[in-house]
């Protein structure tokens, strides 16, 4: 062995005995339990808290990052898939998950999680495990993840005729297997559809393989029942009224016989909401970590709000117009739809396009006529109806003709799906209601028709805008500083620490100084990757 290789050896042994030195360290001087944030932390989207506790690692929710802070929207984007691909802690190492909800910026990484080697299992609540289905295929057919493509080239020729979507495999599907003339792509859907520069569709066989993978792991917990995920860990759902099936999250440790409790409010809605059951009240806590999409705001939303938007799109209908509706797929377009169910008298044709969207509104519908989980308040339950009737599909000769209709469609900012392929078939239109009715990225379509642009600019592509637009606040779902100190009225103020987490920075801000102003001693804005020590 020459000298050079006897060195390198020697080196290589050396640094081998530094890790493992650094590893036991770590190990018996790693506080006995901590809580670590590494998303939704200084920013909105992202969430994923890890709790260690003695030689257990869970985390509390697992979601994607959306292109959210400062830079070009496509810059934003990139930033966000990259994070959205990533893991803070070795997916084997993970022992369970408890979901919150079932929004794409809560459970979206749980694919990757389980691709990594997660063995562990996925606490929800009944109402989740419905909804988390469908929305995890939906992750998983348009993930940022890199893989290798598989697509036929007879297919392929079709669709650059115009006469057919390809579909493009990763798993080895049977409709895969069957493929006698392969091609092949390595890289994310989206630089395969850039490539390609055509329409393309991720296999739906492929995707519920690996949906029911994942959902093998889920275990249902109904809300209240205590469950203990791990040694020394007894948990508990609470209702906190933002989407059906979502929670709060009681985590209950006890060490050295001092007990603790931590809660993680997830995303909170808000008092008087047309669907969801209200919140209930936080049990108190020794640390609680607080949602605050809106900082120190507090909502002023008319009594009649609901009402009156209903008269507007009866309105805009009277006048011969096409009332567009961009709406995220879930509980957004069916709060819309049964605010229209209640309060109007529509008597025109109303699509649905998006197949998802349309997978909820029956669900929806099977809850309000079976109240199986209790998603929804009172007078849902007793309304005439839930929505309005409507049609899944889209004729061909609707925008040749000048008839007033209703029409859904996703995505809410209207930078992907459906709405994107009718911004410059609709947006010259004068005869053309656009309704805004969520949260606008400004640099999306959305975002620039609420700014009041007359042409929308969207990749590549100039979109003059001849339709009318109108924004409405009032159907988000996320609780208002007044809702945020309703739930947190059973905290002992001088007692309980509160980290804040799912806000941008300014409205971070905001609602610490007014939680502070409230009496509220120990209230700290929740950093990315800052332990915080529970037991040491």
């Amino acid at each position: 062995m020459s000298k050079l290789a006897k060195r390198l050896l020697i080196a290589s042994i050396a640094l081998v005995g530094l890790v493992s030195l650094w590893r036991f360290y770590r190990h018996v001087t790693r506080p006995a339990v901590s809580v670590t944030s590494y998303g939704a932390a200084g920013q909105v989207s992202g969430s994923l808290h890890v709790l260690q506790a003695g030689s257990s690692t869970g985390f509390i929710d697992c979601g994607n990052f959306y292109p959210e802070g400062s830079g070009s929207y496509a810059r934003r984007l990139s930033r966000a898939n990259r994070m959205s691909s990533e893991l803070p802690v070795s997916a084997s190492a993970v022992d369970y998950v408890i979901l919150t909800h079932a929004h794409l910026d809560h459970i979206g990484r749980i694919p990757l999680l389980v691709k990594k080697g997660f063995k562990g299992r996925i606490y929800v609540t009944p109402g989740t495990a419905r909804l988390m289905s469908p929305m995890i295929k939906s992750a998983v057919r348009y993930s940022p993840l890199k893989r290798k493509w598989v697509y036929s080239h007879n297919r392929l020729e079709n669709s650059r005729s115009g006469k057919r979507t390809l579909v493009v495999h990763w798993n080895n599907c049977r409709y895969c297997k069957r493929i006698t003339r392969k091609g092949h792509f390595r890289g994310t859907f989206n630089e395969m559809e850039d490539k390609m520069n055509l329409r393309l569709s991720p296999c739906r066989v492929c995707a519920n393989m690996e949906r029911d993978k994942i959902m093998e792991t889920v275990k249902i917990v109904p809300f209240g029942k205590k469950f203990h995920p791990a040694p020394g860990i007894t948990a508990e759902f609470v209702p906190n009224g933002h989407i059906p099936g979502s929670a709060a999250v009681l985590i209950t440790i006890t060490h050295n016989g001092q007990t603790k409790k931590l809660l993680f409010s997830g995303d909170t809605g808000k008092e008087h909401d047309i669907l969801q059951r209200p919140a209930v009240v936080f049990p108190p806590a020794d640390y609680v970590w607080l949602e605050s999409t809106y900082g120190g705001t507090v909502r002023r939303q008319a009594p009649d709000a609901y009402a009156r938007f209903a008269r507007q799109v009866e309105n805009e209908l009277a006048q011969g117009h096409v009332v567009w509706i961009p709406a995220f797929a879930l509980d957004r377009t069916q709060k819309v739809m049964h605010t229209l169910a209640r309060y109007g008298h529509i008597e025109v044709p109303m699509y649905v396009t998006s197949p998802l969207a349309n997978l909820f509104n029956r669900y929806y519908i099977q809850e309000y006529r079976g109240r199986k989980y209790g998603w929804f308040n009172e007078k849902v339950y007793t309304a005439p109806r839930m929505f309005p009737s409507y049609a899944h599909h889209l004729p061909k000769d609707t925008f040749k003709t000048h008839r007033p209709a209703i029409l859904f469609t996703t995505s809410g900012m209207m930078d992907s799906g459906m709405s994107v392929s009718l911004l410059g078939k609709l947006l010259p239109r004068s005869d053309v209601s656009v309704f805004l009715v969520g949260y606008q990225d400004p640099d999306t379509p959305g975002g620039q028709l609420k700014k009041g642009k007359h042409k929308v600019y969207w990749k590549g592509k100039t979109y003059p805008v001849r339709a009318r637009v109108y924004s409405y606040g009032f159907f988000s779902a996320h609780a208002d500083m007044k809702d945020a100190l309703y739930l947190l009225s059973r905290q002992n103020k001088k007692h309980v620490h509160i980290y804040l987490i799912h806000g941008d920075p300014e409205s971070l801000k905001e609602r610490k100084n007014k939680l502070t102003d409230k009496g509220f001693r120990h209230v700290s804005i929740s950093r990315k990757g800052k332990e915080i020590i529970i037991f040491n």
